[in-house]
């Protein structure tokens, strides 16, 4: 029984794609290492005194095929003062960016939800003190401040995977 071998180009197409996916995943493991990082630093932010500016529910259809799934989260805006300047900020979370609740299938809840966040009502600010106009109202690590590490761990297996398929063939 013979070998077959494949032509050199396919061979490099392979190799330099398996390598794409290697050196990606690699950088994204390194990003999200930094990002989780960053997020359990930011339970050691300062805490300033904010207001809340606004609330408001957002609706996103997803379409699967014919099933359409609507639901609801809150985002929120606030206005916070260091030093004497002041700075808006809508980042609940890092990881989460600006989704301040976790969704939700009926608008009524999402209401519910936003009534517990008034207008004009204190709000607690955690800001990044080497960055002042970076603030969140919710520190620390979440799923969002992991999920580079996951897809890196995916890319970086995948790409070495197919690499070592390459190779042997």
């Amino acid at each position: 029984m013979t070998k077959q071998t494949m032509p050199p180009w396919q061979y490099g197409l392979g190799v330099g794609f398996a390598g794409l996916l290697t050196v990606g995943g690699a950088a994204m493991i390194i990003f999200g290492v930094n990002f989780v990082q960053e997020a359990l630093a930011a339970k050691k932010w300062p805490v300033v005194a904010g207001e809340i500016k606004s609330v408001q529910v957002i609706r996103e259809v997803d379409r699967n095929g014919s099933t359409r799934v609507e639901t609801h989260h809150l985002t929120i805006t606030y206005d916070y003062q260091v030093d004497g300047n002041a700075y808006t900020g809508d980042r609940y979370s890092l990881g989460d960016g600006s989704t301040a609740s976790k969704r939700f299938n009926e608008r009524s809840k999402a209401i519910a939800e936003k009534n517990k966040y008034p207008i004009g009502s204190a709000i607690d600010v955690f800001y990044k003190p080497t960055e002042p106009s970076l603030a969140i109202l919710k520190p620390g690590a979440n799923f969002g401040t992991a999920v580079p590490i996951i897809l890196g761990f995916i890319f970086l297996s995948t790409g070495l995977s197919l690499l070592i398929l390459v190779i042997r063939n």
